[in-house]
């Protein structure tokens, strides 16, 4: 998980992979399969990784099981939602409107993270 770096350098290889990842969106968008991904849906993975590793080197525990736990449960209650409330059940609208609750819901931890972590470390 990398914890033998420490959470500084951790904060500087996260900001450093988002710049180069938001510098080469349009040659990402160039790749055959990858035309509707945004850098952010990209950053997602850097941010698990950094999040785990910055509250393993903090508390002693990643918390990233219970974050992906909550993803599950927030799927489950989305496809109630469309298939009860709505009528019917797209996997193609499900799929990207789990997507877009994953990816905002994982940038507002990581915040949230970022700044125990500089309260706890100050």
């Amino acid at each position: 998980m990398l914890t033998f770096v420490e959470w500084p350098y951790i904060l500087a290889i996260t900001l450093a992979v988002g710049v180069v990842i938001f510098a080469l969106r349009h040659r990402i968008t160039r790749i055959p399969g990858m035309r509707g991904v945004q850098p952010l849906d990209v950053m997602v993975l850097v941010l698990w990784w950094s999040m785990s590793a910055l509250a393993f080197q903090t508390w002693m525990h990643a918390g990233i099981v219970n974050l992906w736990i909550m993803f599950f449960l927030w799927g489950m209650a989305l496809i109630l939602l469309q298939a009860f409330i709505g009528g019917h059940f797209e996997v193609r609208r499900f799929l990207k409107s789990w997507w877009i609750i994953i990816k905002w819901a994982t940038v507002l931890a990581y915040l949230v993270v970022v700044i125990l972590v500089l309260v706890i470390n100050k």
